[in-house]
């Protein structure tokens, strides 16, 4: 594992000793300047481009952007925001706040939990990139503005110690999706969630995990492909380097010209 130089951005104190290396390595991936507050009148050559610059800045300070506001007409303008902007959670579904039950106790509404977790904390962080002329005028230059509204949270919240509690922030690393991609081998095979941490724990060292609720989460039903790396080898992979004593059958099915059709591993 190679070491960080003297020059390179640390995480905080209060960060997870065995985060704290995936966590020094993602945000020294991006460009040093992009991890200084954001100042109007930066120019970025698109949109995606500001938004990663913004998304570093968080991920070095401890909070995560959205976008709270886009428009493409007449020019393309979107309105970054702290996560925690607003002050309720939205409900696209027009869902009911409690759980509906009927007079036996059975629920009989869409929504299968209360509402008792709100991140919005009316944050005013926000920034604005815009497309417009950059250049002298006439000159037909442009490119996407950045325009500071706000870079105080107000204490509206404090910053994490831990960037990487934020799910988007998580999913934006490799190792995590490298986690993921074998936790879902392992939530095909039905493995139970103890299992599958104890495994992907002792072949991955980024201190990366997934909670027991984001591994059920993952689809239990799939194509699979015995080519898949993410698949059944990868299930093989983890049991392999895990030190696992294990034998595989295999189960085929064979069409009328005795090919191999299908191939499942039991």
């Amino acid at each position: 594992m190679s070491s960080l130089s003297s020059s390179a951005w640390r995480a905080p104190s209060g960060c997870p000793e065995g985060l704290r290396y995936t966590l020094e390595k993602a945000v020294n991936a991006y460009p040093p300047e992009w991890l200084q507050e954001p100042t109007t009148g930066e120019i970025f050559s698109s949109m995606d481009e500001a938004h990663s610059r913004l998304i570093a800045f968080s991920l070095s300070q401890g909070f995560d952007v959205v976008i709270s506001h886009s428009s493409q007409k007449p020019q393309p303008v979107t309105t970054f925001s702290c996560t925690h902007h607003g002050t309720k959670t939205k409900n696209w579904r027009k869902l009911p706040e409690r759980v509906e039950k009927d007079e036996q106790g059975n629920i009989v509404g869409e929504r299968k939990l209360n509402l008792t977790v709100v991140r919005q904390t009316g944050c005013p962080w926000a920034c604005r990139v815009s497309y417009k002329n950059v250049g002298k005028r006439g000159s037909g230059e442009r490119g996407y503005i950045l325009t500071v509204k706000s870079v105080s949270h107000d204490n509206t919240h404090p910053l994490a110690s831990n960037p990487l509690v934020y799910q988007r922030h998580r999913e934006r690393l490799i190792e995590y999706q490298t986690i993921k991609a074998q936790a879902q081998a392992h939530r095909v095979s039905v493995l139970p969630y103890s299992l599958s941490r104890r495994v992907l724990d002792s072949v991955d060292s980024s201190g990366l995990s997934l909670t027991r609720k984001e591994y059920y989460r993952l689809k239990k039903l799939s194509t699979l492909n015995g080519k898949d790396d993410s698949t059944i080898e990868g299930l093989l992979y983890a049991l392999n380097d895990a030190g696992f004593i294990h034998r595989c059958r295999v189960e085929d099915s064979f069409n009328d010209s005795s090919t191999i059709v299908s191939r499942k591993l039991i």
